[in-house]
């Protein structure tokens, strides 16, 4: 009886709070429709530069593009609030006072706080939370902008109710564990399409919080749908977005600001703007390999690289599933890797390396079955983007481990001519000029890399770098050999070996973080095995690049708290990196002279 007045009483609070949110909002719609004549708020335009930009450019898709919107300082001028949607009738344009910033802040507080309360009531109603929903956000932006219409939280309020949903279980009894996990869940994913730049600088956190206190107990069948389509709605949008090109601001709502941009696919419409330039005469200097040189195809390179972008994320999108349905991995880790930083990144921008990592993936999956063509496919992703290369090394290991005297050879001929061809090219065009530099430390992971960040931000001489790297590797690579070596260690794969082995390589110098596409693949091995020491580090190396735009410590002395949280994912993503090249080497430093090992015990 006691537990039942309880509970009435918690609804009845929990409605009350919920009314009265409807009504404050009402209240304010009623307040700002009578300020048609406010001194103060005409004062606040007359002081705003009439050339500002026009913030409804910036924020949203679907817009009255016969009004400019001009954005208040709500914080930490509190005053400014009571001008919020305030129209000027001074000007022969309409003009009308706003606050993106606040509004974003209303919104996303206004969804979470809703799935939150409604989940603490002791009924479901679907139509309830719809209406609840649809209310508050047409009232906030009547509130903020003086008109109902949609933009792309309207989207971010249909998918908070899809949220309430899928995840709110119906007429069940939940313990304190099971609302932190509804909680934690809802805002994992409404942040994500909220806005990608704040979860990315949440992600190593949100990662932490659920490693420790939500992992241990099993995903339940709604989590695990809300899993499995959070990455098929992500990249949905993309695809979207890319496809109509009024979408702007969905396009960037799903991009971080530190590469954010309107253009679509930019760096897959370089390359083959390379191609469509040889064909035709125009000037587009080629940054790729040999093939790319004298490749001629004319096309329309912007419809073709939308093209091409989407049917490689379809292609991403049905190995997602396929893993999800058949591997035995913690399928939140599985889907994280998907909508990581470093994936977004590359498949926002159309990155050709995705396109040559996959195809080097196929040819090493159809090996056996295809030796040819797969030798085929190995040497056309060479002969364009240079470091799958690297794959030989594994290639070359993995025969030898494995006495296929026949491959091996065939494997050394290949790698000797590929090579050979590489350096040709290399030193005919002076390639050297071409190579971009890749040691920015806000999206770049690799030994040259971190060396030359060293040396930029805290004056480290570039030998000291190059040497304090090399001491902490062989420390890790020590530990592993001590430590590890005693497991039961399963042989590694084909895949699994030549990925490694790319990893490696290619990490001696500097990289742009999209290309940790190479280092998922041999991660999702290491995942298999579970959760351990190892493959957090990995998973960490992918949630800490890029990292938030990093100044340096030029702050240090006006905001030293600002400076260390900059600072927390660039020493995260370093460690990570230098532990999980460690790794890697150990790995193949432990299968090569195993029998030698084991025999010395």
């Amino acid at each position: 009886m006691k537990v039942d007045y309880k509970n009435r009483s918690q609804n009845i609070f929990i409605i009350f709070f919920l009314i009265s949110y409807l009504i404050i909002q009402f209240f304010g719609l009623n307040y700002l429709n009578d300020q048609s004549k406010n001194e103060f708020c005409e004062s606040v335009i007359s002081v705003e530069s009439l050339t500002t930009k026009n913030s409804n450019e910036i924020y949203f898709d679907f817009f009255n593009d016969k009004i400019t919107y001009r954005t208040l300082d709500i914080f930490p001028e509190i005053e400014n609030i009571k001008c919020l949607s305030f129209e000027s009738n001074s000007n022969s344009e309409r003009v009308i006072l706003t606050s993106n910033n606040f509004y974003n802040l209303i919104l996303i507080l206004t969804f979470l706080g809703s799935i939150f309360l409604f989940s603490l009531l002791k009924y479901r109603n679907i139509f309830i939370f719809t209406t609840f929903i649809y209310l508050c956000y047409l009232n906030i932006t009547k509130l903020f902008f003086k008109e109902f219409f949609l933009n792309y939280y309207f989207l971010l309020a249909v998918f908070t109710v899809f949220l309430y949903y899928l995840i709110i279980n119906k007429d069940s009894d939940n313990d304190l564990m099971d609302y932190i996990r509804i909680f934690y869940f809802s805002f994992y994913s409404i942040i994500l399409f909220f806005d990608y730049e704040l979860f990315q600088k949440l992600i190593i956190y949100l990662i932490a919080f659920y490693l420790i206190f939500l992992s241990s107990k099993k995903l339940n069948s709604k989590e695990l749908i809300l899993l499995k389509l959070l990455p098929m709605i992500y990249y949905g949008l993309r695809i979207l977005s890319g496809i109509f090109l009024n979408l702007n601001v969905t396009w960037q709502r799903l991009s971080a600001n530190t590469y954010q941009s309107n253009e679509r696919y930019a760096d897959g419409f370089y390359g083959l703007n390379v191609l469509n330039c040889n064909a035709t005469g125009c000037d587009e200097r080629n940054n790729y390999g040999p093939i790319w040189e004298y490749l001629s195809l004319e096309m329309n390179v912007e419809i073709v690289s939308i093209i091409l972008a989407t049917i490689v994320i379809i292609l991403m999108l049905l190995i997602y599933i396929k893993l999800f349905n058949i591997l035995q991995v913690d399928k939140f880790i599985l889907q994280f890797l998907f909508i990581s930083p470093p994936i977004v990144f590359g498949l926002e921008r159309g990155q050709f390396d995705f396109h040559f990592v996959l195809i080097s993936l196929y040819a090493l999956l159809i090996f056996k079955k295809n030796k040819l063509i797969a030798y085929l496919l190995i040497c056309f992703a060479i002969q364009v983007k240079l470091y799958p290369i690297f794959l030989f090394a594994g290639i070359v290991f993995y025969f030898y481990k494995m006495k296929e005297t026949k491959n091996l050879i065939e494997s050394l001929v290949l790698l000797l001519i590929n090579s050979s061809v590489l350096l040709f090219y290399y030193f005919r065009v002076n390639f050297s000029e071409r190579i971009q530099d890749q040691s920015g430390i806000s999206q770049t992971y690799g030994i040259q890399s971190h060396a030359q960040n060293y040396n930029d931000f805290l004056n480290v001489d570039l030998l000291i770098g190059y040497l304090g790297q090399l001491i902490i590797i062989l420390l890790l690579i020590g530990y592993f050999l001590k430590v590890r070596q005693n497991e039961s260690l399963k042989e590694h794969n084909f895949v699994y070996l030549s990925f490694s082995s790319m990893f490696i390589l290619s990490s001696l110098i500097g990289n742009i973080d999209f290309r940790l596409i190479i280092f998922c693949i041999p991660l999702v091995f290491l995942l298999e095995n579970g959760i351990n020491f190892v493959s957090i580090s990995g998973l960490y190396l992918i949630a800490s690049s890029p990292s938030m735009y990093f100044n340096g410590f030029q702050n240090v002395n006006q905001n030293i708290l600002f400076t260390i949280i900059e600072t927390i994912p660039v020493f995260i993503s370093h460690l990570s990196f230098l532990i999980m090249f460690s790794y890697f080497i150990y790995e193949f430093i432990f299968y090569f002279f195993k029998n030698d090992m084991l025999a010395n015990k």
